[in-house]
């Protein structure tokens, strides 16, 4: 059967690749699983030759300080402090909810996945970390659809790969403006039990256009779908059909290749003198040092703490309080070849209430929050983080 369907796979992809459908070189995010010697495209991997020059290093520890402040006030501040036209202003996402409706308007299709693969963390090598995380690795059910695990896949696309059509032909109508379908993808598991989202393969619209050569020119901010961003999407699964939306207290990245990220992890490996990837417990960057700013305001951090920030309502007040960098294991599955990759996963947790910013007047509100996050090393230093200045 699996054989059957892998065939089928195959056939339809070489008629993608004929059809000028998809970019042979973005042919490896088919295939998460690969070797490293079968890679097309090994652009991203871990190098410990390569890390963020300190531009870039700077640039990003800037941006993970200012999510963390983003991330512990109150709504009604964090509105502030970003300059919500609203009243009082809110840092609130206007999508709300498991938003289907929305999805389906903005051409969001559902794609055909086999959750009993893809979803296989203890297959992927991956056993031992999600242990560590108290996650189950299991998916939700086996090939005979029998419940054995918690983790459910869904691969969200926007297009529709049953047409006939070309992506960049492909075209949508929303509120009388006609729109072309970008070839963006978000591929992901939900582990609602045990409060994990787990992102597995992420090319947001922008990025499809030019980096998938989708489009023969860059996408203006109004060729885009309003609904775009992976941490509306993920939210959207997140909290559709789960009785416990509070208890979101993982978000991980599987197969880390994004080139920003990859330098990053780098860079702030070199710093604690490690030069290569460990399986679980892994490398763990403790809350205030560099290198978790730097991966708090890094592409894949920055999505974990916008969730986190636009949906204070829904899950209460949070924040990330380890990054943890792994590689996976060996797959005890004979069926299984895979290659050594980087993971990265986000530890959330509730932010204490004393130390939840929210001054008690329009005019303390307006202030510009901070942390002052020197010497920060421990997760004990959390209550004690912060100050308030004029900007």
């Amino acid at each position: 059967m699996r054989l059957q369907a892998a065939l089928g796979v195959i056939l339809t992809l070489a008629a993608l690749v004929i059809r000028g459908r998809i970019n042979i070189t973005s042919l490896t995010t088919w295939f998460p699983d690969t070797p490293h010697a079968l890679k097309l495209d090994r652009r991203g991997d871990f190098d410990p030759s390569r890390w963020a020059d300190q531009a870039t290093w700077d640039k990003y520890i800037r941006k993970g300080e200012r999510l963390l402040c983003l991330m512990a006030a109150s709504d009604r501040a964090a509105g502030y402090l970003e300059k919500d036209p609203r009243n009082p202003p809110s840092a609130a996402s206007r999508w709300i909810g498991d938003i289907r409706n929305e999805l389906e308007m903005w051409y969001w299709h559902e794609a055909y996945i086999e959750v009993d693969w893809d979803c296989d963390f203890e297959a992927a090598g991956l056993k031992t970390a999600f242990d560590g995380l108290e996650l189950n690795s299991l998916p939700l059910h086996d090939e005979n659809g029998v419940p054995i695990g918690d983790n459910n896949c869904w691969n969200i696309h926007h297009y529709d790969g049953q047409s006939d059509e070309e992506i960049k032909d492909q075209k949508y109508t929303v509120n009388g403006k006609e729109y072309t379908a970008t070839g963006g993808h978000y591929e992901f598991a939900i582990n609602h039990p045990g409060g994990l989202i787990f992102a597995r393969d992420i090319m947001n619209p922008r990025s499809a256009v030019t980096d998938l050569g989708y489009w023969d020119h860059p996408a203006a901010p109004d060729e885009l779908p309003e609904l775009q961003y992976c941490s509306d999407v993920l939210w959207a699964y997140w909290v559709r059909d789960n009785p416990n939306v509070k208890k979101l207290r993982v978000y991980g990245a599987k197969d880390v290749v994004n080139d920003d990220t990859v330098l990053l992890v780098t860079r702030a490996m070199r710093d604690m003198g490690k030069s290569a990837l460990e399986a679980w417990p892994g490398v763990e960057f403790a809350y205030g040092t560099d290198g978790f700013r730097a991966l708090i305001g890094s592409p894949i951090g920055a999505t974990a703490a916008h969730m986190l920030v636009t949906h204070k309502a829904e899950l209460g007040v949070k924040w990330i309080t380890r990054v943890i960098i792994v590689k996976n294991n060996i797959s005890p599955r004979k069926n299984r070849r895979i290659g050594t990759r980087m993971h990265i996963f986000f530890t959330i947790e509730d932010v204490p209430q004393d130390d939840i910013s929210d001054p008690d007047n329009s005019e303390a509100v307006k202030r510009y929050v901070e942390r002052d996050l020197s010497g920060m090393s421990n997760e004990k230093d959390i209550a004690r983080v912060h100050t308030v200045r004029d900007r």
